[in-house]
């Protein structure tokens, strides 16, 4: 392994930070922060209808918006209590959790596909046409 002496810090920095470019992090970091946006209605209108079958609807909503405020902060549990006002059903059931469900897993498996390929990308790993589905799995 090669020692990195402090006169070749600049130059490492350098380096990094062009290898960053090079890889498009930026443009890979939004497509993982998308597909998590994505993900994240369906999972709330998931855990509101779990919690709602046991505390009722309007106590699941409150309780849930409390515990994301203690873990996020006051704009994340405004932003989750919009969510959930502003989400296209009105009540919890089977149906609404059945397709919550696919979608949470629609955007679930988006982010580990994009982030297999990020990781591909930045690692320099080449994947051979037709093998893409078998090597992901």
């Amino acid at each position: 392994m090669k020692k990195v002496k402090i006169k070749d810090f600049p130059t490492l920095i350098k380096d990094t930070y062009m290898q960053w470019l090079d890889d498009k992090s930026l443009k890979l970091a939004a497509s993982l922060s998308f597909y998590s946006i994505l993900s994240m209605v369906p999972f709330l209108v998931i855990v509101i209808s779990i919690v709602g079958f046991f505390l009722g609807q309007e106590t699941a909503n409150q309780t849930i918006v409390e515990q994301v405020g203690e873990l996020i902060g006051v704009e994340g549990a405004e932003l989750f209590k919009t969510l959930a006002e502003y989400s296209f059903f009105k009540e919890s059931g089977l149906v609404p959790t059945i397709i919550s469900g696919t979608i949470l897993i629609a955007g679930a498996l988006g982010v580990f596909i994009e982030l297999k390929e990020s990781l591909n990308i930045i690692w320099g790993i080449e994947i051979k046409p037709g093998n893409s589905l078998k090597l992901f799995f």
